[in-house]
This record gives structure tokens, C-alpha cells and sequence, in this order.
């Protein structure tokens, strides 16, 4: 299911969430928090950066 859309930005070390989209009718629910936390993890992993920092509003 489409949730909405992440617009992230690596400047060095660091990963920032510029926006974070979602559709009108979706609802944040633990699962979908927990599913996008480990998405989150697995992608900062894959970019090796050291922080993430939120530009945007945080949904949970």
C-alpha cells in the first residue's frame, strides 16, 4: 500500500528529511511506525551515515 513520499538529502555524514508526505486517507499506526523505522535503519545503513536530522515534521 502507498503511504505517501520521503524526500531525504545526504550531505555528508548526515541525512536529512526534507519532507515526508502522506496520503490523505492513511492512518500511522504502530505497525506502519514500525515498518518504517526499520526501513529508515536499513536505508541509513546503506548510505553509512551517522545522523539523521528532521526538517520536517516527524509523524509519530
Amino acid at each position: 500500500k502507498f503511504i505517501g513520499r520521503i524526500e531525504p538529502r545526504q550531505v555528508g555524514d548526515m541525512l536529512e528529511i526534507r519532507g515526508l508526505w502522506l496520503e490523505p486517507d492513511f492512518q500511522w499506526t504502530k505497525t506502519v511506525n514500525k515498518s518504517f523505522s526499520n526501513y529508515l535503519e536499513n536505508f541509513i545503513r546503506y548510505l553509512h551515515v551517522q545522523k539523521v536530522e528532521w526538517l520536517c515534521n516527524v509523524p509519530w
